[in-house]
Order: structure tokens, then sequence, then C-alpha cells
């Protein structure tokens, strides 16, 4: 199939094109909330992080 994305705009809409050309037009769905809930979660993981994070950065500003 070899497709590749001219830039990284291209990407998504490239692998969202092999999804549905694999499985046909319902792909499309579950291609769009997987993608959501993978990049919801990394949100929410930095936040986690980014809340134990800067407590430490305040104590090592004393």
């Amino acid at each position: 199939m070899e497709v590749v994305p001219e830039g990284n705009t291209e990407t998504i809409s490239t692998l969202s094109n092999i999804f549905t050309q694999t499985l046909g037009p319902w792909a499309v769905w579950i291609f769009g909330i997987g993608a959501f809930l993978i990049l919801f979660s990394t949100v929410l993981a930095g936040m986690g992080a980014n809340g134990r994070v800067f407590p430490d950065y305040l104590i090592e500003l004393r």
C-alpha cells in the first residue's frame, strides 16, 4: 500500500484513509474515537505529572 504522508498535517488523514480502505467506512469512527481517547489520556497524565513536579520545584527554590 506504501502510502507516505506529505507532512505532519497529512498523517492523520492518511492513517484514517488506510483504516477506511482496509475495514470500510465505519472504521473512521473507531479511528476517531480511539485517537481522541489516546490524546485525552495523554493530557490527563501530563496534568497529573505536573501536579507532582510543581511542588518539588518550589521546594528546590528554597
